[in-house]
């Protein structure tokens, strides 16, 4: 602002002179057209002063939260300087290998210089070695940072982010962590709160994690399988969590048990494949079963997709056509919870009551596997998700329920969604058939 001040009065100062040389000229016409040109430049010169003021300004309030890697000479070097110990050193891009890169880091470079680029590489590479949702391997980058130097001690350094780059990485350590899903520990706050003092804004981000974490985490009433137990989990685990996730949100009594094709003794061993099948079905779906019509036929249709975090799991479905009747029903009760039929529907208190009322004002008792595409009666995932397999569950229900012998069952295997196209080929079929 001073610089600001000075450069204004000198600017004034030579105008001021300018401006008395001119009136002391005898032409008039001259000196008006010379203070006019004057005073142009001087409007120019000032708001040119005005606008560089306005840039520092902002780059002074950008100040910490600017990006590290805003300049392309920094990145540059950075990226040199970390690929050292990653791309060259390691040839298996595991976690392993990364916990190691980190560790010759600590080893090579006792003086700690360029940590903040290192770590910054760091956070790029994780995703590649498979430790972004790995806790241990942000508390290995948090232990790069020295202690001691860059930590805070008075109310002034905590409030005026003392060492802001440093607080900044570790900010962005932080934001990695919350957006990959890994929650992290007590541990990992007394660590900040080593290296940059109590109260400061990194560990204010930690404490803060940490107490509304695990409340988000713990909310859900069913809970999904941690990072860390997904990760050891098989393909019948995850079939069978996911079964669990979308049968006991619907009906608490759904029983969920796995069985193995070799168990069978009616099949032919030889032409079936040896795999597991898992099964959801309660109390509800075998009455509805029993009681279901035998001249209309059961389809078992899929397979539909889900997830399981980052795991997608194929799972089969037991159903029937809609039925007119369950449909008329479901509309009737849609418009019973309607509250101006609802209110005409009532009848009059003070009437008999022991009268019965009429159907209309009646709401109908219908499950919750009863829906408009149709009633579900059991759900499937198999280890192979082919048709011998599901032809192998429907034994198996048979024996559980006598009357699905009398049944038709029709097979709708829909063929596997290709999620990647090879545009080559693609743009190759399309010239044969424009030939």
């Amino acid at each position: 602002m001073a610089k600001f001040l000075l450069n204004s009065r000198l600017v004034i100062k030579h105008s001021k002179i300018f401006l008395h040389r001119c009136l002391s000229s005898p032409s008039k016409g001259e000196k008006s057209l010379k203070i006019v040109d004057k005073v142009e430049i001087l409007q120019k010169y000032v708001k040119k002063l005005k606008f560089e003021k306005e840039e520092e300004k902002e780059e002074e309030r950008k100040g910490p939260f600017k990006n590290y890697f805003e300049d392309d000479e920094r990145k540059k070097t950075s990226i040199m300087y970390f690929e050292e110990y990653f791309d060259k050193n390691t040839k298996l891009k595991d976690r392993e290998n990364f916990m190691s890169a980190l560790e010759a880091f600590k080893i090579t470079n006792p003086s700690k210089q360029l940590y903040l680029d290192f770590i910054y590489g760091a956070l790029l590479k994780m995703k590649e070695y498979n430790a972004h949702t790995h806790l241990e391997a942000y508390r290995k980058l948090m232990e790069i940072f020295p202690i001691g130097p860059i930590r805070c001690v008075t109310k002034w350094q905590r409030d005026n982010m003392h060492y802001p780059r440093h607080q900044n990485c570790a900010i962005q350590i932080l934001e990695q962590m919350e957006r990959n899903g890994v929650i992290l520990d007590e541990d990992f706050v007394r660590l900040t709160i080593k290296i940059f003092g109590d109260w400061t804004h990194v560990v204010r981000k930690a404490k803060r994690q940490l107490y509304w974490l695990p409340k988000f985490k713990n909310s859900n009433p069913y809970p999904i399988p941690s990072i860390e137990e997904t990760e050891k989990m098989k393909d019948i685990e995850f079939a069978v969590a996911a079964l669990k996730r979308m049968s006991l949100s619907a009906d608490n009594d759904t029983r969920v048990v796995t069985h193995f094709t070799s168990d069978l003794e009616d099949i032919n061993k030889e032409e079936f494949d040896d795999t597991w099948i898992v099964t959801a079905q309660s109390q509800k779906q075998i009455k509805l079963l029993k009681r279901h019509k035998k001249t209309t036929p059961i389809f078992v249709e899929g397979p539909f997709i889900t997830w399981i975090r980052f795991k997608m799991v194929e799972y089969f479905v037991m159903k029937t056509d809609p039925d007119p009747e369950i449909i008329e029903k479901i509309k009737h009760n849609e418009n019973f919870d309607n509250g101006k039929e609802n209110f005409e529907n009532l009848y009059n208190i003070f009437s008999d009551p022991f009268k019965q009322s009429d159907n209309k004002n009646k709401k109908f008792d219908l499950s919750v596997h009863q829906l408009a595409d149709g009633t579900i009666f059991a759900m499937c995932c198999t280890g192979t998700s082919t048709k011998t397999s599901l032809y192998c569950w429907t034994k198996i229900l048979e024996k559980q329920i006598e009357e699905l012998k009398d049944f038709v069952i029709v097979y709708k295997i829909k063929p596997k969604s290709s999620f990647l196209v090879d545009l080559n080929k693609f743009k190759n079929e399309e010239k044969k058939h424009e030939n």
